[in-house]
């Protein structure tokens, strides 16, 4: 078995079964976030089920067709222009909507727990409504990039960027945008979060602590697990795209590429299966 083969086989596989998970989990974390009592209170609710619906739209829409692809070898992305362009384009924005609700919930953890009330007043619900309408608009606004930036090569035939010119917005988005900046969001307002807790004793008490570090901390590894690799791997194939290379390396990198391009999947379907049982309102 070639590696071409062994690349379509484990996108099938792995794809059902991130689906499968991805499709319950989402869906059980809407109905539980949505018929909580608090949920139209509490912003930390409010960022979760909205995360929770963006996730299953990312899913049904590009991982479906991914699988299908897969299954009957014929991939739409390299012979309609259209699908191409579009395909890229709700990977970028839904990818980051997800995981500014991520972060938002992040921030918001810290904003609840500070003494000061301006601080305080700012994870209002009021606030996360309009968080979440800006950052929609923004990714929105970004999502225009790659209807512009991505089209059928025509030598690979292949769904990339239609110009070397592109690569640099590449590098920022795949190394910045989806990894390095969420997760040091995440990590930067997880520890404001465990100092504010720390200087007041009912939350501490309490052991409020405890529940945010565990559910923040398995957001940090669940994105560095999912979104660095493909980052890293998703720069390398910028930076060597003009280097000529023999059948046998393009197969390597082909595979590898199946295998890091599954983790975002994989961080959407173990992060919605983890979330519900991981946050508990108190």
């Amino acid at each position: 078995m070639d590696l071409i083969e062994l690349s379509r086989l484990i996108t099938i596989y792995v794809g059902c079964f991130c689906l499968f998970v991805g499709i319950c989990g989402n869906s059980m974390n809407i109905f539980v976030f949505s018929t909580m009592k608090n949920s139209k209170k509490i912003s930390s609710i409010f960022y979760f089920l909205i995360g929770s619906i963006i996730n299953l739209i990312y899913i049904l829409i590009n991982l479906i067709s991914r699988v299908i692809s897969s299954i009957t070898e014929y991939d739409l992305t390299r012979s309609s222009s259209v699908w191409c362009k579009i395909r890229q384009c709700c990977l970028a924005t839904l990818c980051g909507i997800g995981l500014s609700c991520c972060c938002l919930s992040a921030m918001d953890q810290y904003l609840r727990t500070s003494n000061k009330y301006l601080l305080r007043r700012l994870s209002d619900i009021q606030w996360a409504h309009r968080f979440i309408v800006i950052s929609l608009i923004v990714w929105c606004i970004h999502g225009i990039l790659p209807l512009i930036a991505f089209d059928i090569l025509p030598v690979s035939k292949t769904c990339g960027f239609i110009s070397a010119n592109w690569n640099i917005y590449g590098l920022v988005y795949f190394l910045g945008l989806i990894t390095s900046i969420p997760v040091l969001i995440m990590i930067v307002f997880t520890y404001l979060t465990h100092r504010n807790i720390h200087k007041t004793i009912v939350l501490a008490n309490q052991r409020a602590d405890r529940q945010l570090r565990r559910m923040i901390f398995i957001e940090i590894v669940l994105v560095i697990i999912g979104f660095l690799p493909y980052g890293i791997n998703s720069a390398y194939s910028l930076l060597t795209s003009n280097i000529a290379k023999d059948r046998n390396q393009l197969e390597k990198e082909y595979f590898l590429l199946t295998i890091v391009s599954l983790f975002p999947y994989i961080y959407y379907a173990v992060r919605e299966s983890l979330q519900t049982r991981n946050f508990n309102l108190k």
